[in-house]
């Protein structure tokens, strides 16, 4: 195989990169000159130095690909000497199996980042695949990933700090998917620490039946939104589903839906208030359809004179039955039929 090395010296004599290649005639480049790839077996392909002669790149190639299998195919340093980063890398992935294939670190030789990858793949089974910290050694972000996917079945898969170390955000996945079935699978905080948002999934759908899926607060506590969901659509029985609030702690909005299907037998479906408190408007719903406020006054009227004939109806039946019973035993037994 026809090998060359290409070196390059600045005016002063200084050399600055050393580059080993395989040259190729069968693969010819657009203008059908020789195709040349970095490649060597036995070391780095290719050295870069800084002009003061301290090395700045070391970087290892087989038949073009970054490749190497006993240690990193690349690493990076400063011009103080300090290591900056070095990644493992097999036939052009990112690839190591006893440890991270990504690290890299400050100009005084802190740890900033790690990152374990398999075949290409962010992965590790027994950790974070994925950390990194400040300059001064403050953890920032951790991320447990298995086969590319945020992946913990034991903790949260991802948490992100401040840089004064305050958590801010903190992630619950399962392959990939928003998934918690004892707490919220997703929680947001201020800088200040505040609770700034929470949301609670099961199997990457909104969903929680003893209370909202879906809270927002504002930097001074104050709640600003609430969503009630299950299986992912808004859903509650007993109040409104969804409930949103101004700045100052003022009801904007509420809506009420079974199902997701906006509904309310007893009041106004929708109701939003201007800022000072006063109703804006108001708007009736039942089964997901529309109807002004007499419209439903009439439908509630008809049903209950319904509910009322059925009532009667089964206590005329019960005294067919029961000849026997007195009549104030009768009206009892229809109180409870109501």
């Amino acid at each position: 195989m026809p090998t060359q090395t290409k070196r390059i010296w600045d005016d002063d004599g200084n050399l600055l990169t050393e580059t080993s290649y395989f040259v190729t005639h069968n693969e010819p480049d657009h203008i059908g000159n020789a195709t040349r790839h970095k490649h060597n077996t036995d070391g780095p392909a290719y050295r870069e130095w800084y002009p003061d002669g301290s090395l700045h790149f070391e970087k290892w190639y087989i038949k073009g690909e970054h490749h190497r299998v006993d240690g990193p195919a690349i690493y990076e340093w400063y011009n103080n000497g300090t290591l900056k980063d070095e990644n493992w890398i097999v036939s052009g992935d990112h690839h190591r199996t006893d440890g991270p294939a990504m690290r890299e670190w400050s100009d005084d030789g802190t740890l900033t980042l790690e990152v374990w990858v398999v075949r290409g793949e962010p992965h590790r089974g027994d950790g974070p695949a994925s950390r990194e910290w400040s300059d001064d050694g403050t953890l920032k972000d951790e991320d447990w990933l298995v086969r590319g996917e945020e992946h913990r079945t034991d903790g949260p898969s991802s948490r992100h700090w401040s840089d004064d170390g305050t958590l801010t955000l903190e992630e619950w996945r399962i392959k990939g998917e928003f998934h918690r079935v004892d707490g919220p699978a997703m929680r947001e905080w201020y800088d200040n620490g505040t609770l700034k948002d929470e949301e609670w999934y099961i199997k990457g759908e909104f969903h929680r039946v003893d209370g909202p899926a879906s809270r927002e607060w504002s930097d001074d506590g104050t709640l600003k939104d609430e969503d009630w969901l299950v299986r992912g659509e808004e859903h509650r029985t007993d109040g409104p589903s969804s409930r949103h609030w101004s700045d100052d702690g003022t009801l904007a909005l509420e809506e009420w839906r079974i199902k997701d299907e906006i509904h309310r037998t007893d009041g106004p479906a929708m109701s939003e208030w201007y800022d000072d408190g006063t109703l804006k408007d108001e708007v009736w719903f039942v089964g997901g359809k529309q109807m002004s406020k007499d419209e439903f006054r009439r439908m509630i009227a008809r049903k209950s004179l319904q509910d009322k004939i059925l009532r009667s109806s089964r206590l005329l039946t019960l005294g067919d039955e029961v000849h026997s019973l007195p009549r104030d035993t009768l009206s009892v037994i229809g109180g409870f039929l109501e």
